[in-house]
C-alpha cells in the first residue's frame, strides 16, 4: 500500500490501477441474467477498479458490506491469485445473503464468511481491512452505518463507497471524511455507468 505515497494523488494511483479486465465479464452476465439486474448490481466500472486494486495492493482482509457481485468479484480474485486473503461479507438483508451464498457456490468460490449485519457487529471479532467496500442496504440503513464501518479501514486502506450519484450518500462521505481527517476522492470518470451511478474512494491523506 506504500505505493500510493508516492502517486500525486489518490486519483492517479486509481488511474494507474483502472485498467481493462475481461476476467469479471462472464460472471457479471451469468450473475445479471440469474440474480440481479445491471441496474442494481454494482457497476462493471467499479468492480474492474476494486479488482485491480486488490491485484495492486495484495490485501490480506477484504470487507464486501452488501453482498451481491462485489462478492463474486472479490472472491474471484482470491481464488486466481490469493488464496489467504480473508475476504468477509456482510448483509442486512438476510434472503439476499442466502442468494449471494447459492451463486458463489454455484460458480465454485468460496462461500466462508458470509455473515448477516447483525451477527457481524455481535459475533465476528474486530479486525481491520485493507480494502472495504461499503454498498450496505440503502437510504437510512446505508448511512447510519456508515460511521460503523468506518472503524474497520485499516490506517493506509481504501474504503470505496458506491453510489456517490445520491446527493445524501455524496454529502455524508465528505462529512465524514473532513471528521476523521481522510480523503474523499470522487471516481465519477473512472466509474459512472449507464444508469449514472458511480462511485468514491476514502483513504489516508497524503
Amino acid at each position: 500500500m506504500d505505493e500510493f505515497i508516492h502517486m500525486k494523488s489518490p486519483k492517479d494511483f486509481i488511474r494507474l490501477v483502472a485498467q481493462d479486465t475481461n476476467i469479471l465479464m462472464e460472471g457479471f452476465c451469468r450473475y445479471t441474467t440469474n440474480i440481479s439486474t445491471r441496474g442494481m448490481a454494482v457497476s462493471m466500472q467499479t468492480m474492474q477498479i476494486m479488482f485491480r486494486l486488490c491485484q495492486h495492493l495484495g490485501p490480506s482482509h477484504i470487507l464486501d458490506a452488501g453482498s451481491g457481485f462485489s462478492s463474486y468479484g472479490f472472491r474471484k480474485y482470491q481464488q486466481m491469485f490469493d488464496p489467504d486473503v480473508k475476504v468477509v461479507t456482510v448483509d442486512d438483508n438476510v434472503v439476499w445473503l442466502d442468494r449471494t451464498r447459492w451463486f458463489l457456490d454455484s460458480e465454485r468460490l468460496s462461500t466462508e464468511h458470509l455473515h448477516s449485519l447483525q451477527v457481524f457487529m455481535e459475533r465476528v471479532p474486530h479486525e481491520y481491512y485493507d480494502i472495504i467496500f461499503y454498498d450496505l442496504g440503502t437510504g437510512k440503513v446505508r448511512r447510519e452505518n456508515l460511521p460503523l464501518f468506518m472503524k474497520y479501514r485499516h490506517g493506509a486502506g481504501y474504503m470505496i463507497l458506491d453510489d456517490m450519484h445520491q446527493r445524501e450518500n455524496l454529502a455524508l462521505a465528505k462529512k465524514l471524511a473532513e471528521e476523521w481527517g481522510l480523503d474523499f476522492v470522487e471516481l465519477k470518470e473512472e466509474t459512472m455507468d449507464e444508469y449514472g451511478r458511480w462511485a468514491g474512494v476514502l483513504c489516508r491523506r497524503k
